[in-house]
């Protein structure tokens, strides 16, 4: 025998590290330096191994032994785990929530590890300032501050790997403001008197509204900073704003997300030419003849009024 044949093979090996775990699979290779010839024996956990990859999780002993034809026996063990990445198993669909709004999602239902390791989230929202997230254990939290879209995105992860992404859209949509009349009722109004439109408004987001109120074809408007509650207006057309004629009113409330209500009355304004005490008698005269409150009157009807009154 040879002074090389004293010598036993030397194993190296490749592509998994001992102690290590190893993400979704491991490929274990080995080299025998020997200049004789020689066999060699690999097992997996104590059995035969031929194969070239491990997709199963687990924990694993990978041996070679390699021996020369002097006998000569070189073994070389590592031992190493596979784990499996978390995966997506249900998706999230698109929301709308409405403004200050929350709603709570769990997440374990959202991620599968194949292990059962702990999971931990990492949860993040494009648009912060419009809509939030909390995570606390497995639940998030969604929080709807203001108006827009945000994307959320998730991923989980095992310590040893992280999931893909799973993402969706969250709408935050805005509550319409809500207008009524204030003091509702048809106003005669003489020559020299202004005339003034009272009513609420509420806004459940608490954004600054605009409100318009239009006469006929005569509009003005306010910026009203609205509380949550029912906020006061109004708004005040001067004597000289209007002209004698019989004016519809109508309203309309628009937010800065374009949100809008609209409010129309059956009273009116009776613009005259004169003052309210002159007309009087005309007024009363035709509730008699037509048997009808001067409250009830259609706009058509004080037209009428109005014209023969004018004429007079």
């Amino acid at each position: 025998i040879s002074n090389i044949a004293l010598v036993a093979p030397v194993i190296t090996s490749s592509g998994v590290v001992d102690g290590d775990t190893h993400v979704s699979e491991a490929t274990p290779r080995f080299n025998v330096i020997e200049q004789n010839n020689f066999t060699t024996e690999v097992s997996l956990n104590g059995k035969l191994f031929t194969d070239t990859t491990i997709k199963d999780s687990g924990s694993y002993i990978y041996t070679v032994t390699a021996t020369d034809e002097a006998g000569n026996v070189t073994v070389e063990t590592i031992s190493f785990h596979v784990n499996h990445t978390p995966t997506i198993v249900n998706a999230v669909n698109n929301k709308t929530l409405a403004k200050f709004k929350n709603e709570t999602i769990d997440l374990s239902t959202l991620f599968q590890d194949t292990e059962g390791d702990k999971l931990t989230y990492t949860v993040t929202s494009s648009n912060p300032s419009e809509v939030g997230v909390t995570v606390t254990n497995s639940t998030l939290e969604i929080e709807a501050l203001k108006q827009g879209k945000s994307t959320i995105t998730i991923t989980a992860s095992d310590k040893y790997s992280t999931s893909q992404e799973l993402k969706f859209e969250v709408e935050v949509s805005s509550f319409a403001p809500i207008l009524n009349f204030v003091d509702e009722e048809t106003k005669i109004v003489g020559k020299e008197d202004s005339v003034t439109i009272k009513g609420t408004v509420k806004d459940e987001d608490k954004e600054d509204v605009t409100v318009t109120v239009t006469l006929n074809n005569i509009t003005k408007s306010i910026v009203v900073p609205t509380t949550g509650a029912d906020d006061s207006w109004s708004i005040t057309f001067d004597k000289d704003e209007l002209t004698p004629g019989v004016y519809s009113i109508k309203v309309n409330a628009e937010d800065p997300f374009s949100a809008t209500a609209d409010l129309s009355s059956n009273d009116h304004i009776v613009k005259l030419i004169g003052t309210p005490a002159e007309y009087e008698l005309t007024l009363s005269g035709y509730e008699k003849d037509i048997n009808k409150d001067r409250q009830d009157f259609t706009k058509a009807e004080h037209e009428v009024l109005l014209e023969a009154y004018i004429a007079v």
